[in-house]
């Protein structure tokens, strides 16, 4: 009882598999876009991110309104703005528990607020290469950051080392390894053209790897130049907006709250005065909230839908099985062994399904080809994502095809002839 057999007992009940065959394939058209998600989704999220909130924290420096009572008149302009600030940077990075401190302007991962700027390279054969992504994040940063979320170099270098290339080189950026796309040449030491107005000339002085805007982004879509903030009038750093810390191994869990105890203290200078401190822990479960969520709807749905395949093709071979009980009980008398009955029924909807995918299939490539599903890294239809895909479902609806089988297959290898025939 072959699969010959198995396929003329197929065509011999056309009518009622071909019903059975549009319920497998619209199934498994709607399985596959839900399973193209979480792909695309769950390759994202195990990508390397580029950067290291472990034990770091973002710090809230603010300054007190001409209206507070402890308000000083004097530490209102500009340079007394600067000198204070920095003061307060360096008493934090006098706390023991604190490894590095960072600045920067729109830079740290999970920030609402982005810079952007346009480059273009032009190569030896007078080519001009331009950013496969339009868009190019521009984070402004002191060599600090670099430690603080542990940026590395696309040639092994690392934080530390990256974080003295940046100090030494005050002039020059720091450019992603995929700026200019998959074949990004390596161009350390050579000039770019960065926008700033116009294009001006500036130096490359490391490639890093992608350092993506959070875990649901792609890393080939995450583009950056680093460059360094450089220094206000005052030759301290600019106009930085942000003050992160990353404190050392073991000493994150109190922090924060012997940070803001000793604030009142230790870190009121001027005007200046630590506002809050969070953990970049929360501020990634805040930013990527909506993104858990949309994935586990989406888990949500599909085990839902794999609850109902299965009841339904439970009830489905559960009837047909029963129906087949005197048919069985002749195959028995003319010498079937209850494992070839248990093949046949299982073989039937695994059939089934072979004959089903190739067009499930064809609709799947048209809806990629439409752009009806997720977009991935290099578009919507990636031929190794698709066979993926596809492959997965195949064997999800195959394993929800033997589980609903199963019962009623089992119970039809036990028919006992002469009790069928009698019924019958």
């Amino acid at each position: 009882m072959g699969i010959k057999y198995i396929f003329k007992r197929l065509m011999a009940e056309w009518k009622a598999n071909m019903w059975l065959a549009v319920e497998l394939l619209i199934v498994s058209v709607v399985i596959w876009i839900i399973v193209d998600q979480l792909y695309v989704q769950t390759k994202r999220v195990s990508e390397d991110r580029g950067f290291d909130i472990s034990n770091t924290f973002l710090v809230d420096i603010s300054t007190l309104n001409s209206g507070a009572v402890e308000y000083k008149e004097e530490s209102a302009n500009d340079s007394a703005y600067s000198f204070d600030r920095m003061e307060m940077v360096e008493r934090l990075r006098r706390r023991p528990e604190v490894e590095c401190v960072g600045l920067s302007v729109n830079a740290y991962p999970y920030c609402g607020s982005n810079s952007g700027t346009g480059l273009r390279y032009i190569n030896e054969n007078g080519d001009t290469l331009l950013p496969s992504d339009g868009w190019i994040l521009l984070r402004s940063v002191d060599p600090g950051f670099i430690k603080v979320f542990g940026y590395r170099g696309a040639n092994g270098e690392s934080p530390e080392h990256l974080a003295e290339i940046l100090e030494k080189n005050p002039n020059s950026i720091m450019l992603s390894s995929n700026v200019f796309g998959d074949k990004t040449p390596d161009i350390t030491g050579k000039e770019v053209e960065k926008y700033e107005g116009d294009y001006v000339p500036k130096k490359v002085s490391a490639i890093i790897t992608p350092v993506k805007y959070t875990e649901y982004f792609s890393s080939r879509n995450s583009l950056s130049v680093v460059c360094p903030m450089g220094t206000d009038q005052f030759g301290n750093p600019g106009w930085y907006n942000e003050v992160t810390v990353r404190v050392k191994d073991g000493m994150a869990k109190d922090f924060i709250e012997n940070l803001m105890a000793d604030s009142e203290s230790q870190f009121r200078v001027g005007n200046q005065y630590i506002a809050n401190v969070v953990s970049f822990d929360r501020l990634a479960k805040g930013f990527t909230l909506e993104n858990k969520q949309a994935t586990r709807n989406k888990y949500i749905v599909m085990s839902f839908l794999l609850v109902n395949i299965f009841l339904g093709l439970l009830g489905t071979f559960w009837f047909r099985t029963r129906q087949r009980f005197s048919e069985i009980a002749l195959m028995k008398v003319a010498g079937a062994t209850a494992r070839s009955v248990f093949a046949t029924q299982l073989g039937e909807g695994l059939l089934l399904l072979l004959l089903v995918t190739p067009v499930a299939a064809v609709i799947d490539i048209n809806m990629a080809v439409m752009e009806l599903n997720a977009y991935g890294d290099t578009g919507y239809l990636e031929w190794p994502r698709m066979i993926a895909c596809i492959a997965t479902v195949f064997a999800i609806m195959a394993v929800m095809i033997v589980c609903g089988v199963l019962l009623p297959a089992r119970k039809a290898m036990h028919v006992d002839p002469a009790e069928a025939l009698h019924d019958e």
